[in-house]
């Protein structure tokens, strides 16, 4: 048998009368592990120079059948960066483990559907908080962000007493929530809107201004700083408005008697 060169004519007549393989799907079909044998169609286009292009793309109308439980799915939806790229023809429940608690936790095939198709998320993006854990995450962003336009609030008008009292909340809150925050800041944005002259706030944003000034002594550790103004928030705070932080103030105050 006569031998040939690698590049040589005779390898790569030698080549083009290799049989085909049988088990090889046909040209126009790719087959998938997860979903068959997806039909491919011909997309054309004009290149920079004016000449026809064409190449092969994943048929978007084609449905395979579906396993028990999964979603099906829009491809002509879906963020498809290139014509190589697979579409999702449908989704099933992923089981996945949180990087923040650690429990396992299931990301839907409804969830995968609203976030690829709706949101339009790339396809490399995929749950890796449980829902307990991204709600969480939400929030403490939403906090930050909360003292971030308080700030914005405070700089743009600051003789404004409700930019300032907004910003002593929103301090606190996040120092509640994350042990975060300058609570002296917090303290002196509280005091600046108890004693603004420009706008006298309500009597209820009096009250208000010294329930956050006493919670940020407390949790800075300066206790009788804290009883007083918990005291004379007791004595000011009025109305349903006010009835959840009138019960902490009056808990943290059982808690803490003088002597």
């Amino acid at each position: 048998m006569a031998k040939h060169r690698r590049g040589s004519p005779g390898a790569r007549s030698a080549r083009k009368r290799r049989a085909p393989d049988p088990k090889a799907p046909p040209a126009h079909v790719r087959h998938h592990p997860l979903y068959g044998d997806i039909p491919l169609i011909v997309v054309t286009w004009i290149d920079h120079l004016g000449c026809e292009r064409g190449t092969y793309q994943h048929d978007p109308d084609y449905r395979p059948p579906l396993p028990p439980g999964a979603v099906r799915g829009d491809a002509r939806r879906q963020p498809l960066r290139t014509v190589f790229d697979t579409p999702r023809y449908f989704y099933v429940d992923e089981e996945r483990t949180c990087i923040q608690c650690r429990e396992e936790f299931s990301f839907g095939a409804r969830e995968q559907k609203y976030w690829y198709e709706t949101l339009r998320f790339p396809f490399e993006s995929v749950a890796i908080r449980c829902p307990a854990c991204r709600r969480q995450t939400r929030s403490d962003k939403a906090l930050h962000h909360a003292v971030a336009e308080a700030k914005r609030r405070v700089g743009a008008a600051s003789d404004d007493p409700a930019a300032w009292l907004a910003l002593a909340e929103a301090i606190v809150q996040l120092h509640e929530r994350l042990e975060r925050g300058n609570l002296d800041q917090a303290i002196a944005a509280a005091r600046k809107a108890r004693v603004s002259k420009e706008a006298p706030l309500s009597e209820g944003w009096q009250a208000d201004a010294l329930y956050w000034e006493a919670t940020a002594q407390a949790r800075a550790g300066r206790e009788g700083k804290a009883r007083a103004l918990y005291e004379a928030f007791v004595e000011q705070a009025k109305g349903k408005v006010r009835a959840q932080r009138l019960r902490k103030a009056t808990k943290w105050l059982e808690a803490h008697p003088v002597g």
